[in-house]
């Protein structure tokens, strides 16, 4: 009898040691993201990052008992690099579109998805409407989908001006070279609230894309379908909840 249980623990050890190597032997998972988007992603100490989408792609790479390795990149390079196998997967206020969906695999949504104006306060408009744009020049970052929106909204006259940088084309709206900037809804209530009150959100949010989602390496449908099951069981939880409120509520 005693022979019989020293084999069961045997065997019960030999299996979670097989299972632990397992995890630690799991290939990294590169992941594409911006150098400065707020609040998706904004550079921490010791050349780390932080912000909602890192919280929630770290959850991810956890769940999926994985490493995250991040690799930062202009917003225009995410997509590519996903495509061209160069990363596994990019966050970064990534839009579920159908142009994007011809080029890679978009998780299910974690998150509505929408955009809006931002302006200089001091020349803020009364009833900003989308005619308010009409002959205006436009800023966008280059790369996002905020180009083909402008594109599609019917106003004439515009002049469309697309930054590398998001830090460049804040510059941009505080020099006066360009009179406004197309951004995400969370991305303009962030510069409301940390431009010391140079820069306001205008209008209201525009809906646009099917939601937020991850980019996933098109050739890896089990990888897609592995992020898409942590996803599913990380939306709605406590930890979700609380950050959400640390990276969108405080500027609410």
């Amino acid at each position: 009898m005693l022979l019989i249980l020293r084999k069961f623990l045997l065997a019960i050890l030999i299996l979670v040691n097989s299972s632990f190597s397992f995890a630690v032997t799991q290939k990294p998972l590169d992941v594409a993201v911006l150098y400065f988007f707020p609040p998706f992603v904004m550079p921490s100490g010791n050349g780390g990052f932080s912000g909602f989408d890192i919280s929630l792609v770290q959850n991810v790479c956890d769940s999926l008992q994985r490493v995250c390795n991040f690799r930062p990149m202009r917003f225009r390079d995410l997509i590519s690099s996903v495509e061209t196998g160069q990363t596994d997967m990019a966050v970064s206020g990534l839009m579920i579109t159908m142009s994007r969906l011809e080029h890679v695999h978009m998780s299910v949504p974690y998150m509505p998805s929408a955009s809006r104006f931002v302006g200089r306060t001091e020349d803020k408009v009364k009833d900003f409407s989308i005619e308010s744009i009409k002959g205006k020049n436009i800023g966008v970052l280059e790369g996002t989908t905020f180009f083909e929106e402008l594109k599609g909204v019917g106003v004439g006259s515009l002049r469309i001006f697309q930054f590398k940088e998001e830090n460049e084309q804040i510059s941009a709206l505080d020099r006066k070279i360009i009179d406004y900037i197309l951004v995400d809804n969370v991305t303009a209530k962030y510069w409301q609230s940390h431009s010391n009150n140079k820069l306001v959100a205008l209008g209201e949010p525009m809906t646009f894309g099917l939601g937020y989602g991850i980019a996933v390496n098109p050739r890896n449908p089990d990888l897609l379908n592995d992020v898409n099951q942590a996803l599913k069981n990380y939306i709605g939880t406590v930890t979700f909840q609380q950050n959400m409120d640390i990276y969108f509520s405080n500027f609410e």
